[in-house]
């Protein structure tokens, strides 16, 4: 289930939003995970398919296309910016971290916390009122307010 996490804060990222299992090929692909990450994806572009795509949970062929499209995306940007690119496997794991520090000590980065942090960026006001937001639908907007902390 998609849930708010506050766990671990920083002075960019306060709390984030966050899946409780994979979302991906071949991964769980709970309602709520899939709608989150639709959902973040709709909210951080302007134009094109990845703006129209449903938010329904329902995890396809156009949702992976749109997840590997952002993390493309945001991987060039990460680069320039003498960051680490996401992977382009289509696949969103939840984060334990906000995209730091791993498991054994090196660094990784979540395409979740990209998520977020892109949309936090692009659009404050979006991001103040994520679980409210036109789009959300009904079903994730409780999940939204259930705060991990």
């Amino acid at each position: 289930m998609a849930y708010r996490e506050t766990r671990l804060r920083n002075a960019d990222l306060k709390y984030f939003f966050n899946v409780s299992k994979s979302v991906g090929p071949a991964m769980p692909n709970s309602k709520t995970d899939v709608a989150l990450v639709q959902a973040l994806l709709c909210n951080c572009y302007d134009g094109g398919d990845i703006v129209r795509l449903k938010i329904d949970g329902n995890f396809g062929p156009k949702t992976g296309a749109a997840i590997r499209q952002f993390q493309a995306d945001f991987s060039r940007f990460s680069q320039r910016a003498g960051l680490l690119a996401l992977d382009k496997d289509g696949i969103v794991t939840r984060a334990d971290n906000l995209g730091f520090d791993g498991p054994s000590g090196g660094i990784i980065a979540y395409t979740i916390v990209a998520l977020n942090f892109t949309l936090i960026r692009s659009k404050p006001k979006v991001w103040e009122s994520f679980p409210n937001s036109k789009g959300i639908p009904a079903f994730l907007r409780p999940e939204l307010m259930k705060t991990v902390s």
